[in-house]
């Protein structure tokens, strides 16, 4: 499972603190926990800036290099529209995917 965080935050804070991964890892599911560039522990995080695509990219050479088949994706916030990116420009990659606390609009279509 790979689980996308939301902005301003970071994986450890959306998913690890609040239980999510937990739960998961106790069903017996195996879980992956990026943080986003510019965020959480990200050792690049004021390195440039990361276009959405990018980001994208970055996501399936992770899941890619893990070579476990199709993954289920929950993204949350900017994690959803992350998420909701990823899904549809790599739907091989992607199993279920889950999505919540997306805005209305998209804030992020204009950066490339």
């Amino acid at each position: 499972m790979l689980f996308i965080h939301g902005f301003a935050s970071s994986g450890e804070l959306n998913w690890d603190r609040s239980r999510w991964l937990k739960y998961f890892t106790d069903a017996g599911r195996d879980v992956l926990l990026v943080d986003l560039p510019g965020h959480g522990e990200d050792p690049r995080r004021n390195d440039g800036s990361w276009a959405p695509s990018q980001i994208r990219q970055a996501l399936a050479a992770i899941v890619m290099d893990l070579d476990d088949g199709p993954v289920d994706v929950i993204g949350y916030s900017l994690g959803s529209r992350l998420a909701w990116e990823f899904a549809a420009f790599n739907p091989d990659l992607v199993n279920h995917l889950v999505i919540g606390g997306p805005g209305a609009g998209d804030p992020l279509a204009a950066f490339e």
